[in-house]
């Protein structure tokens, strides 16, 4: 054999370990090229699951949120409507009462009556509705040490005070007092 053939003969070997070699390096960056695809869409799938899990979350979050603030609206108005409806009704009861003049000035007159023993003999400052005027000079008779009588908003009924003695025995604080009863028996007519 020849130096020529001996030069094909090595340039063949050459060329056919080159392409051999360049067929594994194509082989091994197509394995490389799959795997990095393959570790790719894990990732993405990993990340879009994460995504899914936290829009999941933030819906759900979302959504008990809106069903807090429509449950306490719903008790808001539930409470306000049972306030309205419990106030018409004091209005009612305090109209029926201060209906019949008299008995309503002897209403008021008793508590007087009353708190003259826990009073005793000190100076009363008393404090009326202005739509109890009418009874002002009777419930002088009654304190000869009566002090300064005003007027105040109060639906009515009557508040006596001395320089340590204070008696509430207006409607609205006897009616504010009642008032956890009154819904008791509202809410246990009308429901929940």
């Amino acid at each position: 054999m020849g130096i020529r053939e001996m030069l094909d003969e090595i340039r063949m070997e050459a060329t056919s370990s080159a392409e051999k070699k360049i067929e594994n390096a194509k082989v091994k960056a197509n394995n490389m090229i799959l795997s990095k695809i393959n570790e790719l869409e894990n990732f993405y799938a990993g990340e879009r699951l994460a995504l899914e899990s936290e829009i999941s979350s933030l819906k759900k979050r979302i959504k008990g949120k809106a069903e807090i603030e429509i449950e306490r609206e719903r008790q808001e108005k539930k409470a306000n409507l049972y306030r309205s409806f419990i106030n018409e009704i004091l209005t009612d009861v305090i109209s029926e009462i201060k209906k019949n003049k008299e008995k309503y000035a002897n209403l008021i007159l008793s508590v007087v009556r009353n708190a003259k023993k826990e009073l005793k003999n000190k100076k009363v400052e008393v404090v009326i509705s202005y739509e109890d005027e009418a009874i002002v000079s009777e419930i002088k008779k009654e304190f000869e040490n009566t002090g300064k009588i005003s007027f105040s908003n109060i639906s009515g009924g009557i508040i006596l005070k001395t320089e340590d003695t204070y008696i509430d025995a207006s409607f609205d604080n006897m009616f504010e007092k009642l008032r956890p009863q009154i819904l008791k028996i509202v809410v246990e007519e009308i429901g929940d």
